[in-house]
């Protein structure tokens, strides 16, 4: 029997441009952050290989950036939760970036149009010990960078919102 792939979303795919487009983009202009969206390779120490959907890296860190991948542990990654991969970033890739130690990790969740920001990773622990739950009439502000993204304006304009 041939294997189905599942392929993303244009709604899901929407939220990764905006992303890039209102954090990424900006912080790369001012000379801060690099940004990557999916595909891209990401390799952390005690960690599979995974690919974000979403990854920053602090300018001053740029020396993980080597050889067409990110080898080493990025300072924010966001995955966007689709129907067939909510218990993969939920609970996987979760547990995982946190015991990588990446410093703060967000879900996004189209369904209900908020972002789950997990921050302060325990690597023995293998999880974040602080989360909030960011709605849409509120703002996000990354731990390590000067920038506010309005929760809204993820989701915001696209022509189908089918998750």
């Amino acid at each position: 029997m041939p294997e189905i792939m599942i392929f993303p979303s244009y709604f899901h795919q929407w939220i990764i441009r905006r992303l890039d487009a209102q954090l990424g983009i900006p912080l790369e202009h001012q000379g801060l952050a690099y940004a990557a969206t999916a595909p891209i390779g990401l390799l952390m120490p005690g960690c599979d290989p995974v690919q974000p959907d979403f990854v920053l890296v602090h300018r001053a860190r740029a020396d993980i950036i080597t050889n067409r991948r990110i080898r080493g542990v990025p300072d924010l990654i966001a995955e966007v939760l689709s129907p067939h991969n909510a218990e993969q970033e939920t609970l996987v890739k979760r547990h995982a970036y946190a015991r990588a130690g990446v410093p703060e990790y967000w879900i996004i969740r189209p369904e209900t149009r908020d972002v789950l920001v997990c921050h302060t990773p325990d690597s023995g622990l293998g999880d974040y010990t602080a989360t909030h739950l960011v709605g849409v009439g509120e703002a996000l502000t990354p731990l390590l960078f000067p920038i506010t993204v309005e929760v809204a304006q993820l989701f915001a304009g696209a022509p189908d919102t089918t998750v």
